[in-house]
């Protein structure tokens, strides 16, 4: 691939270079340090040794002269001359005169130092000055040995820098052929290939980072099957909900509509740039104005912002359409709302249907209370007559009838009696529907004081004993429906109970998180539990515990259920029944 070769050539030089340059710079300037330093410390040495050496060889001079032995002063500057270090010797008098040197010629002419490199040393003979003795060194073997030191070293140096480009191309070569391979990497894994892998091993910095960048795919990997699966069932979800996604740019004003908004609002062709005009058309004329404003409510609305409308289609039908938005954020495309429309139609004809059905029920329910009271009415008027009459025969002539007329006018009162009840019973039962608990809280203690009172003649008849919990949490429910249910409980504790001293409890159990009404009555078989709430049913003799309607339980049940609570029982045969129910609290 071209890029990533590209880069490879370029990092390889670029590591070469920045691994040879500085590198060759710091040895060339540290050669040509020690050369400067060994030049001036070369020269120091030298300048003392040619000194040094002056002032020996003016020894044999001084002697010489003290000797007064000029041919032994001509050989001694003859054999200067074959020394290769010195090129030139002389002896002058203080007037700067040669009074000695290898060429007689030169006696007793002035002295001239002709080029550089002369050293002198005083001559004093007897202890007075006779002249000066000068001598001229050769330095150009020294300096050539310097040359030859240097030149090695510069070789030296450029074996060096070449052995030190050669490993830096390596170097660079090897870096650049990783990252190379990092590059490509991740540029097959940028195109989509993302089961594509570095393969790196090994524990250096490179690798590390190779190896790092496959634990990286594997996880982006993941995360991609992830978010397909995730968009999968978000696609599941948006189209089994008859959804669709918008997106509105307010600078542009168009949308970019889902294909299943497209097929809402029969949008043909490209509809990824619809204006909002064109959507517009398809909302029905009475909603369009509200529909248009919402997209700018949605831009200044921090909260989501909803509206129902309606599409009509060419075919005629009109669609519901439930939209939902919300402001996204400013970009450079300016500000943007993204939302979801839902084609609420089946739920909106549903809900229509309901609130048809709801409004007959309401009718029917309350056309069926009245049909209940005049019904309640029309059949106690009878029942009261026939009650009455009864008595009245029984009290005109009840000595004059035997004794099984007798008790036949006793039935017909007793029949007649609990018939009224069992129509009161209904009655009441046909009205607990209508009691609204909601906007009432009663208090635990206020209704079973009342219930205490109202029942004073029967506790006192049958020794009942009726306690109740102080902590008795107030319950939202109707007074009349609350005192009715324990009412009801309390009145079948004490009925069905052959206690000497009947007593009843009103409590709650946290662990349970219910109320309950125990009592220490006869007690229910178990496999007769289920039978207690239901209407008209009666579980023991008339003969013994007295004629009921059988509605008491099935009174309870309803009041409590309709309260949204529940209610059930526990209870052993000869020990007693407690009556468990939740009830809201306030």
């Amino acid at each position: 691939m071209p890029a990533p070769t590209r880069i490879t050539v370029q990092l390889r030089f670029k590591i070469a270079l920045l691994v040879f340059c500085p590198t060759a710079a710091l040895l060339m300037l540290t050669l040509l340090t020690m050369q400067n330093l060994v030049s001036d410390d070369l020269a120091s040495v030298r300048d003392s040794s040619f000194k040094a050496t002056t002032s020996i060889l003016s020894e044999p001079v001084v002697e010489a002269f003290l000797e007064q032995d000029f041919a032994r002063l001509d050989e001694f500057f003859l054999n200067l001359r074959q020394s290769p270090d010195i090129l030139e010797g002389v002896a002058v008098d203080r007037d700067l005169k040669i009074i000695a040197s290898a060429d007689p010629r030169q006696l007793g002419k002035p002295f001239v130092a002709i080029g550089e490199n002369w050293y002198t040393s005083e001559l004093v003979v007897g202890g007075r000055e006779r002249g000066t003795l000068w001598l001229h060194f050769d330095e150009s073997q020294a300096k050539a040995a310097l040359g030859n030191v240097f030149a090695t070293g510069i070789l030296l140096s450029t074996v060096t820098l070449l052995i030190l480009a050669a490993v830096a191309y390596w170097i660079g070569n090897q870096l650049s052929r990783s990252m190379g391979a990092l590059a490509q990497s991740a540029q097959r894994f940028a195109q989509g290939e993302l089961t594509h892998r570095t393969g790196m091993k090994g524990g250096d910095e490179i690798s590390s980072v190779g190896q790092a960048f496959d634990i990286m795919a594997d996880q982006i990997q993941s995360n991609m099957a992830d978010l397909h699966r995730s968009e999968q069932r978000t696609s599941l979800a948006l189209s089994a909900g008859g959804m669709g996604i918008w997106v509105y740019e307010a600078r542009e004003r168009n949308v970019h509509i889902d294909d299943r908004l497209a097929e809402l609002y029969e949008v043909h062709g490209a509809h990824d740039n619809v204006a909002v005009d064109q959507l517009l058309s398809r909302v029905h004329p009475d909603d369009a104005e509200s529909r248009a404003a919402f997209f700018d409510e949605a831009l200044v609305t921090d909260a989501v912002v909803s509206r129902d409308f309606r599409v009509r289609r060419t075919d005629g039908s009109i669609r519901w359409v439930r939209s939902q938005a919300t402001a996204l954020f400013a970009g450079t495309k300016g500000s943007l709302v993204i939302g979801i429309d839902q084609d609420i139609t089946d739920e909106t004809l549903r809900f229509s249907e309901i609130e048809r059905l709801k409004d007959e029920l309401m009718r029917s329910n309350s056309e069926l209370d009245d049909f209940a009271h005049i019904a309640s009415h029309d059949l106690k008027e009878p029942l009261r007559g026939i009650s009455n009459y009864a008595n009245f025969l029984k009290e005109d002539y009840g000595d004059d009838l035997d004794d099984t007329a007798n008790q036949y006018m006793d039935r017909m009162i007793s029949l007649s009696k609990n018939l009224s009840d069992m129509i009161a019973d209904l009655l009441r039962m046909s009205r607990i529907t209508r009691l609204d608990s909601t906007r009432h809280i009663t208090h635990w203690q206020q209704v079973i004081e009342d219930i205490r009172e109202s029942l004073a003649f029967t506790f006192e008849e049958k020794q009942v004993e009726l306690t109740a919990d102080d902590t008795l949490a107030p319950v939202t429910l109707d007074p009349a429906a609350l005192r009715e249910l324990l009412r009801n409980l309390i009145v079948n504790g004490v009925k069905y109970n052959e206690s000497d001293i009947p007593t009843i409890h009103v409590g709650y159990d946290p662990a349970a998180a219910a109320f309950f009404v125990e009592d220490n009555g006869i007690g229910i078989a178990e496999q007769h539990i289920p039978e207690v709430f239901a209407p008209f049913r009666h579980l023991n003799p008339h003969d013994r515990y007295g004629r009921s309607t059988g509605l008491g339980a099935t009174i309870c049940q309803k009041l409590v259920t309709n309260a949204g609570g529940k209610i059930w029982i526990t209870s052993e045969v000869g020990t007693g029944s407690k009556f468990w129910f939740t009830l809201p609290t306030a």
